[in-house]
C-alpha cells in the first residue's frame, strides 16, 4: 500500500518539531516496515529553535542514522537531493553539480554516546551524531 501511494506521487517527510511530531514507537513501526522517509525537515517556527535536542536538522538526521537501517548517504539525501526534487522552492539545490548554486552545510560525524529525544520525553542513546561544522552560502569565485 505504501509504495502504491508513492507511485501516485505522494512523498513522505519525517519531521521533528517542537510538539507532537516524533514519537519513538511510531518511528520504530515505520522504520521496521522499511517505509523510510523521502525527506527530512524541522519545525520552521522561530519558537522551535529554543527547544534543545529536538528540532535542529543535524539532530533529526542523526536520529535516522542511529535508529533506522538507513545509510549515511540515504539519510543525507533526505535533506538534500530528495528535498530538492520534492519542494519547488528548492529546485536546483541539493546538488554539487557544475554550475549549481553553492550553499553547503558541512557536517561532522562524531562517534560517542549521544542522547536523542522524541516529543514525548522519550530518550534514546545513539552512537553517532552529526554536528554543524561550517556553512558556505552563495559562494562565488
Amino acid at each position: 500500500m505504501m509504495n502504491e501511494v508513492r507511485l501516485n506521487g505522494s512523498r513522505f517527510d519525517i519531521a521533528n518539531g517542537r510538539i507532537d511530531h516524533l514519537r519513538w514507537d511510531t518511528f520504530d513501526a515505520i522504520m521496521t516496515a522499511g517505509f523510510w522517509p523521502d525527506t527530512t525537515s524541522t519545525d520552521g517556527f522561530a519558537a522551535s529553535r529554543s527547544v534543545p535536542g529536538v528540532v535542529d536538522l543535524p539532530n533529526i538526521l542523526s536520529k535516522l542514522l542511529n535508529f533506522s537501517d538507513m545509510s549515511l548517504s540515504e539519510v543525507v539525501a533526505t535533506a538534500t537531493v530528495n528535498a530538492a526534487k520534492v519542494f519547488p522552492f528548492l529546485r536546483g539545490k541539493g546538488t554539487l553539480n557544475v554550475g549549481a548554486d553553492v550553499d553547503l552545510a558541512i557536517l561532522k560525524l562524531r562517534e560517542g554516546e549521544f542522547e536523542f529525544l522524541d516529543n514525548y520525553e522519550g530518550v534514546r542513546v545513539g552512537r553517532k551524531r552529526l554536528f554543524p561544522f561550517e556553512t558556505i552560502h552563495a559562494y562565488e569565485e
